[in-house]
């Protein structure tokens, strides 16, 4: 698995999750791993381009990232929410990232929120 994406531990989320949110995150972690091994370029994935990347499947990231920030909020820790929010979106989609995060912060709880301003501000020191 790529570093930054981790898969949903059940630890990570909160005891009254709706557990469709749960499947949801499930299901986005397992599409997130395998655009990183797509990124990553090894021999193990087969794919038809002279230039292989995420970049080359037209995602719609904002689309994708706010349905997976509600579902992660509902979920998540605010210590666990900030940090794959801004994993994720360093990964795929950093050049949209203040956009992301703006998204991210909006989807949040008010201690996720605080928790994503942190990580933010800890980051950049």
């Amino acid at each position: 698995m790529a570093a930054g994406v981790g898969f949903l531990e059940v630890g990570d989320c909160e005891a009254d999750v709706v557990l469709e949110d749960v499947e949801i995150l499930v299901a986005m972690d397992v599409m997130f791993a395998l655009l990183s091994a797509v990124d990553k370029a090894n021999d193990d994935i087969v794919f038809f381009a002279v230039e292989g990347g995420v970049w080359m499947f037209g995602i719609d990231w904002p689309t994708v990232l706010q349905a997976w920030f509600k579902c992660l909020s509902q979920a998540c820790t605010p210590v666990d929410y900030a940090r794959r929010a801004i994993d994720v979106i360093d990964q795929f989609d950093k050049i949209r990232r203040t956009e992301h995060i703006a998204a991210a912060s909006r989807l949040a709880t008010a201690a996720q929120r605080d928790a994503l301003e942190y990580t933010l501000m800890a980051a950049d020191q």
